[in-house]
């Protein structure tokens, strides 16, 4: 391990608290989800009455509707009715984790929202953004954001090269001010092979990480879900109400989340930003 990556990670501490923060960390329940994103709503339906049996608490910040009057609701009272049968064609026809417009009227006001759908434990997920805003999903532009940096990963010579343009293109295209690519031994210890960054003199290219670093619950998350956004590290996480579910007996899990509004574990997500 380089002695820089050493330093910065016993600074201030003894080595058996080291240990014991590892084994916490390795501990944490992350794939509890619990929370929410600030930026996006989340209801949980039972099928196939499509009754809200859950849903996060910031849907009155969001579009004024208090949690206690949306709960054991049907889903077309909360939408309306034309919204409704629009978003039931779409889960009908198992066309879900496809990003759809979908307006959500409150009185005379209507809410544009991307939508995305799925299933857990017998449960609908519905997971709402808005269409326009700082996290908002824009139309993409095929040619740009897909075919050129395709076509330059498809001219890289060498494995090391095309996680170099990989990191580099994903970072055009997101917009992030930092993109990693690691790449993990045969006992998980991980090194960052390629590094894209904007705005920073700060490197981690060449660091080597421990398998600790990134504990065997977080890499099962990965393989469950690919793609796991945190919009704003310092948003306050958004309780998703109730926390158990009425018809599972227990709390959402991550493998529910597509990643764009779950976060799994609020305090884990902040430590992120440091």
């Amino acid at each position: 391990m380089p002695a820089r990556h050493k330093t910065s990670l016993l600074n201030g501490s003894s080595e058996g608290s080291l240990s014991v923060d590892l084994d916490q960390c390795a501990q944490e329940p992350i794939h509890i989800i619990g929370h929410i994103q600030s930026h996006g709503l989340l209801f949980a339906l039972s099928e196939p009455d499509f009754i809200v049996q859950q849903v996060s608490s910031n849907v009155d910040a969001l579009v004024g509707l208090k949690p206690e009057t949306v709960l054991g609701r049907p889903f077309d009272s909360v939408v309306g009715r034309l919204q409704f049968e629009a978003f039931e064609t779409l889960v009908r026809t198992n066309d879900l984790l496809t990003p759809d417009p979908i307006r959500m009227f409150v009185g005379d006001k209507a809410h544009k929202m991307n939508c995305i759908v799925h299933r857990q434990d017998g449960v609908l997920i519905v997971e709402l953004e808005l269409k326009r805003g700082v996290h908002s999903l824009e139309p993409l532009n095929i040619a740009s954001h897909l075919r050129m940096p395709l076509m330059h990963m498809e001219r890289a010579s060498s494995i090391l090269k095309l996680a170099q343009v990989a990191a580099t293109e994903i970072r055009q295209l997101s917009g992030f001010s930092r993109v990693k690519v690691y790449r993990f031994d045969e006992a998980w210890n991980g090194e960052v092979i390629a590094e894209a960054v904007a705005g920073s003199t700060v490197t981690y290219l060449g660091l080597r990480f421990p398998a600790s670093d990134i504990p065997a619950q977080a890499r099962r998350l990965f393989l469950l879900n690919h793609l796991r956004l945190i919009a704003n590290v310092k948003s306050e996480p958004v309780p998703i109400v109730p926390e158990i579910g009425p018809r599972t007996g227990r709390p959402l899990g991550t493998a529910c989340g597509n990643g764009r509004i779950t976060c799994s574990h609020g305090s884990r997500a902040a430590s992120r930003s440091s």
